[in-house]
């Protein structure tokens, strides 16, 4: 990767984690609203989430080369994706903190949903900004709709994931129906990630990089994504006999190895998406 790469790269999969978190419990409170009512259970999961988006914009100063200069970013919201980014970063932080006060209030759980929808929503955003900021171009690599189905797919796998593990470790209770279903799209999820990995791990082998660019086909990053994939293959392979054995002993053990796996082939991933950053011509 580029020197300053690895910074993004945390940046990038915490906030797309925070989303996700987002994302699946305005899904849970249209599936399953009885079990998410206000209070300390579910401001646990969105104060989670807010830690997240915190991180990761605290992490994505050290990217920049002055940070005192980082407001000047926002001056460009009508040509500029990276100032949209910004602004997207700001909402949808604002968005959630509201939804995290409000968790600590009794009230009626139809506010809670319009806050998760408005936080969804403007985190949605966020993502999309992020992968037209590199959807560059004159660097082949990343200007495809795989940038978008991979940070789209990190939020959903890592959100469903902290989700079951909530549920799993009693920070809130899942209807039977509703728990098999979030494993369900999270093995959905992984197995579009195996499909998507090596679609697009062809396209890349397939490019001329030049004689000094990087090569995707051979050498250290096709054996990182062959571990990654053999990775997400094995989590997917746990998650399959969960779903067939629900009431399998230390259900929560098991959980922990798939998040595990998960995170791991997650941080993977995105490693290799930096890492396969060429341009061609000016």
């Amino acid at each position: 990767m580029r020197k300053g790469d690895g910074s993004l790269v945390v940046f990038t999969v915490l906030s797309q984690w925070s989303v996700g978190i987002t994302v699946c419990l305005a899904g849970i409170t249209v599936a399953d609203s009885l079990a998410m009512k206000t209070g300390p259970g579910l401001a646990i999961c969105v104060l989670f989430a807010l830690i997240l988006i915190v991180a990761a914009t605290t992490v994505s100063f050290l990217h920049l080369g002055n940070p005192i200069n980082a407001p000047n970013a926002m001056r460009n919201l009508g040509t500029s994706w990276l100032s949209r980014e910004i602004l997207a970063i700001g909402l949808y932080s604002l968005c959630l903190f509201a939804t995290l006060v409000f968790t600590w209030i009794a009230g009626s759980a139809v506010y809670l949903r319009y806050l998760l929808l408005a936080s969804s929503i403007a985190g949605l955003f966020l993502v999309w900004a992020m992968a037209c900021v590199y959807r560059i171009p004159t660097i082949p690599s990343w200007n495809s709709g795989f940038t978008l189905l991979g940070f789209l797919s990190t939020s959903l796998s890592l959100g469903l994931l902290t989700c079951l593990l909530c549920d799993a470790s009693s920070v809130f209770s899942l209807a039977e129906g509703t728990r098999t279903l979030l494993m369900s799209l999270l093995t959905t999820v992984l197995v579009l990630e195996i499909g998507a990995g090596f679609v697009n791990q062809g396209r890349l082998a397939s490019m001329d990089t030049g004689i000094d660019g990087p090569s995707f086909g051979r050498g250290f990053l096709y054996k990182l994504f062959l571990a990654r994939m053999a990775v997400v293959f094995l989590a997917c392979l746990v998650l399959g006999y969960f779903l067939m054995s629900p009431e399998l002993p230390g259900g929560f053990a098991w959980l922990l190895v798939v998040a595990v796996l998960v995170v791991v082939q997650e941080f993977a991933g995105r490693i290799l998406f930096y890492s396969s950053y060429f341009r061609v011509g000016i």
